[in-house]
């Protein structure tokens, strides 16, 4: 058996969490969660080694984040433009039988809640949804045989065909199980269903950044990723 790796990708607060644990769910993946250090090559007992992590605040496409950032980091400072992986989603990419699986998220959904659950300004959330749907477009232009997106919308409000689809992506069987992944969900234990109208907050909320005037080729790349 040839070992297999996948990378999920997606901007902060798109489901990349929920995604991942529906994914780790399957009995023939390992799936690491947010890991900084490449421990995705020594996973073993499993067909497929897996590791989420969110772009551009944790990977970015071939910045890396160095010795002194990280000691910097442990230190208090703060370095909002710099990711804090070690590696590059490059060196993913370098993985022979890598896939990337890609998620993204209405854009007001996205910078609303980064903003409000992640403590983080205007400015750096709008950043941070930008640059993840910019390198989202550039790896499913460079790489479109092993790059997938989907969206979070999607992906709660059909939870069984959007996973079959990604097992097909990842050539693996179909597993019931992975359905209720959102149960050993490692950062957010206590979701017990996976809940569609979190889909529609931003629209219950009126909350609207305006980002067909501020961001629009952000908004169009976000649109052209899963059609």
């Amino acid at each position: 058996m040839t070992r297999r790796y996948l990378l999920i990708l997606g901007p902060p607060r798109s489901g990349t969490t929920l995604l991942a644990s529906m994914v780790g769910s399957h009995p023939d993946v390992g799936m690491l969660i947010e890991d900084q250090d490449f421990a995705i090559r020594k996973l073993v007992g499993r067909a497929v080694a897996a590791n989420k992590l969110c772009i551009p605040n944790q990977i970015e496409l071939h910045q890396r984040a160095t010795l002194l950032q990280t000691g910097l980091r442990k230190l208090g400072f703060a370095l909002p433009r710099v990711p804090t992986s070690r590696r590059a989603i490059a060196d993913y990419l370098a993985l022979k039988g890598v896939r990337i699986l890609g998620i993204t998220r209405n854009g007001n959904a996205v910078i609303s809640s980064i903003m409000r659950r992640g403590g983080q300004t205007f400015d750096t959330a709008a950043h941070r949804w930008c640059r993840a749907v910019a390198i989202l477009t550039e790896l499913k232009e460079r790489h479109a045989e092993i790059t997938r997106c989907l969206r979070y919308e999607h992906l709660v409000a059909q939870p069984e065909r959007t996973m079959r689809e990604v097992c097909e992506f990842i050539d693996l069987p179909f597993a019931e199980i992975m359905l209720e992944g959102y149960r050993l969900n490692p950062i957010y234990p206590d979701e017990i269903s996976i809940d569609p109208d979190r889909a529609e907050r931003h629209l219950r909320e009126n909350i609207d950044f305006k980002l067909e005037t501020r961001f629009p080729e952000a908004l169009r790349r976000h649109h052209a990723l899963v059609r």
